[in-house]
């Protein structure tokens, strides 16, 4: 029986990374007693997987995980649960028994719906009009850096192929990013920025929602 789970991580949370949380997790499904399932051999783990990792310091209303469970239970026990065993900060927001579940929630990501505001900087000049001129290009680059081998290394790529909508809340303040994520692409707000409003360094960025392309149109995993 596999259980796929919506949970907030927002607080002191968001400063704890992506094995921080997993342990975390798994933590707490002990403290709740709950049946999960663990894997086989000399050193057996929960049987758990997460859809992204979260960059640390964000926020998020909506991060997925699948628990494979080793006796039938309700999906409304389930979070009741492991809610009382949870730290402040997370919080499952629903969970639900799926039937046909992927060999790993990562691979059927393609989309998250991201939040940006400026509470201490405030509403970037011009932005409607930087917004519109920025969707028009046909490409644009930004630099990369990640460490191989003990070094940094730099990479030109290509982003505009990966935003699909920019727009500003004027009743939130704040800007609404649909980017694109998972293995056919990924691209963060913390890259989009840079290029959009590059005088504003203060944005506070939380994770709206994660989407999945089915048959039937775009979808939040649960």
């Amino acid at each position: 029986m596999i259980i796929r789970v919506k949970f907030e991580k927002k607080a002191d949370m968001r400063y704890i990374g992506h094995l921080d949380l997993m342990r975390t997790m798994q933590r707490s499904m002990r403290r709740a007693d709950l049946p999960i399932a663990y894997s086989q051999g000399y050193n057996p783990q929960q049987k758990m997987n997460f859809a992204m990792a979260l960059a640390l310091g964000m926020e998020s209303e909506a991060e997925y995980m699948e628990v494979e469970m080793a006796e039938e239970i309700r999906a409304a026990e389930f979070a009741s649960r492991l809610n009382t065993a949870l730290p402040a900060g997370i919080k499952i927001l629903h969970a639900e028994k799926i039937e046909d579940a992927p060999k790993s929630l990562m691979s059927i990501v393609s989309w998250s719906l991201y939040a940006v505001g400026f509470p201490d900087e405030g509403k970037p000049l011009d932005t409607e009009s930087r917004i519109e001129a920025f969707l028009k290009e046909r490409e644009i680059w930004t630099t990369r850096r990640r460490k191989k081998k003990k070094q940094m290394v730099s990479k030109q790529v290509e982003i505009r192929q990966w935003i699909e909508t920019i727009e500003w809340r004027e009743e939130t303040q704040e800007l609404q990013m649909m980017l694109k994520t998972g293995s056919n692409g990924n691209l963060k707000p913390e890259e989009v920025l840079p290029v959009l409003f590059p005088e504003m360094t203060m944005p506070n960025i939380r994770r709206l929602e994660i989407y999945r392309d089915t048959k039937r149109g775009r979808k939040p995993l649960l």
